[in-house]
């Protein structure tokens, strides 16, 4: 007699089997959810439940492309898309009304810049996002022209390569919401010491730093928010001559790190040096003082990268 497992088991299964919602998975993601709807009628609901709450668009200058755009949107929303998710790749100037074209709450949004320079980005999307992937070129400083400031409910934002970072971080209206910051390859401009003071305004429960030419000393780390339970750190490899470049944890005040912490992720950068090691031992004796457990992971292995979202998502945030 054939073993059956329960419907609800199945499903659940399913759910898991699905791709997470990361940027490099979001194309396999959709591709999965079209074949597990085709597999059992059991499993439709679920798997077309996952594929019309993600769409993805491309815009660029190009007036008939962007007509393009807004058709293919308007043609979602009347397919059952339920608007919480959208990919938006930008590679040319373009002034893109999304009222006009959608009137779905987006939860979550990729904004991508395809070409890095000569790129604009809509000023008026939805002010629904609560998670923003963002890789955008530069960043500009005024809330005329950053598309940051569209969002005062944002949750999550992970600032990716090759975004240039130059505003400070509480003067955005989602200074009082925002619980976990991805800084992943993006560069900070001005002070690092003053952006990571920063912080402290700021209620972050999950943070991850990684930037290539940076790292964080003893005053930096002092400054982590206290409301912080998950923190990942990927130490940058710095010029010589940079300050930024010279530990100073054998000298008092020692490091400590915030009490609320929970976990402690060291990714180890592919170069490693002297100070790498000196950092690490430091922080797993400051992460042991306060009960976090402490994690080293590589920053490649097997050909695959560290993931910031992946961490982000196993953490919880």
């Amino acid at each position: 007699m054939t073993v059956t497992i329960p419907v609800e088991l199945q499903q659940y299964i399913l759910e898991l089997a699905i791709p997470p919602l990361i940027q490099p998975s979001l194309n396999e993601r959709v591709r999965l959810c079209k074949t597990f709807s085709l597999v059992h009628r059991a499993w439709t609901p679920i798997a077309q439940r996952e594929l019309r709450e993600h769409c993805g668009i491309s815009l660029d200058g190009v007036l008939y492309h962007e007509q393009a755009a807004q058709r293919s949107l308007l043609a979602a929303t009347r397919g059952g898309w339920a608007g919480k998710r959208l990919e938006l790749r930008v590679s040319g100037i373009t002034a893109l009304n999304w009222r006009t074209v959608c009137a779905s709450p987006v939860e979550e949004l990729w904004l991508t810049c395809v070409v890095y320079r000569w790129v604009s980005v809509p000023h008026n999307l939805p002010q629904t996002v609560k998670k923003l992937h963002c890789a955008v070129f530069e960043l500009a400083t005024t809330s005329m022209t950053d598309p940051l400031y569209n969002f005062p409910a944002l949750e999550y934002l992970h600032l990716r390569r090759p975004t240039r970072h130059l505003d400070c971080l509480s003067m955005y209206p989602f200074a009082s919401t925002l619980t976990t910051l991805l800084i992943d390859g993006a560069e900070l401009g001005g002070s690092l010491l003053g952006t990571v003071r920063d912080w402290q305004d700021l209620p972050l429960r999950v943070l991850f730093f990684a930037t290539p030419n940076r790292v964080l000393n003893r005053q930096e780390l002092l400054a982590l928010p206290p409301t912080l339970q998950h923190f990942a750190y990927l130490p940058g490899t710095p010029a010589k001559d940079d300050p930024s470049a010279k530990y100073d944890f054998a000298t008092p005040p020692f490091l400590t790190l915030p009490k609320s912490l929970r976990s402690m992720t060291f990714v180890t950068p592919q170069r490693m040096s002297i100070d790498h090691d000196i950092a690490r031992s430091v922080l797993k004796v400051a992460a042991k003082n306060v009960g976090a457990r402490f994690t080293v992971v590589a920053e490649e292995k097997h050909g695959k990268r560290f993931s910031a979202e992946e961490w982000a998502i196993s953490v919880g945030a």
